[in-house]
């Protein structure tokens, strides 16, 4: 994807973005989900990027979990003016990345799940999936085109996923207790 004269934006797990000009956004993903939103008439997009599929009871919405992120993207985007027969959304990630979450391989597959059930509820068509596998992504997207870049990272390694973490040892923690 050629990024010419477009301003970047880096987004991080837990962070969304709307904007109604031409931006690109990166993000690499593991086991979370980048979905993507374009109004293919107003020509505009957002991006969001969860790690979590749900959040308990007491904990305050945050774009870290899949439900609040993406009703508040669709929310940004009918502010906007956007008719959602009219958006298109992408789905990227989602990957078991079993070197480093051994435990939590099921998280993945939770977190895909959802945000396609949660589209399909709001009646979106999901016109492009780049979901699952052992490999994260390199997920770029134009919020003025809704072109949409994903790469496997199987070349990152742990210090690129956790930067200033590299001389930490992951162990397994017991399942037992842990939700």
């Amino acid at each position: 994807m050629d990024t010419g004269s477009l301003t970047v934006h880096n987004l991080k797990p837990g962070a969304l973005l709307f904007h109604n000009r031409s931006m690109l956004v990166r993000t690499d993903v593991g086991h979370g989900v980048v979905v993507t939103l374009y109004d293919r008439v107003k020509e505009m997009g957002a991006i969001c990027h969860f790690a979590f599929p749900d959040m308990s009871n007491d904990e305050t919405p945050t774009g870290l979990y899949a439900k609040p992120a993406i009703y508040y993207l669709v929310r940004l985007m009918k502010r906007a003016g956007s008719d959602l027969a009219n958006i298109e959304a992408t789905i990227s990630g989602g990957a078991s990345l079993s070197s480093v979450y051994r435990t939590h391989q099921n998280l993945a597959v939770t977190n895909i799940k959802v945000a396609e059930d949660l589209l399909s509820k709001l009646m979106i068509n999901i016109k492009e999936r780049d979901v699952g596998g052992s490999d994260g992504r390199r997920v770029q997207f134009n919020t003025g085109n809704g072109e949409l870049s994903v790469e496997d990272n199987n070349g990152l390694g742990f210090q690129d996923w956790f930067p200033g973490f590299e001389n930490v040892v992951i162990e397994d923690f017991p399942a037992k207790g842990i939700n």
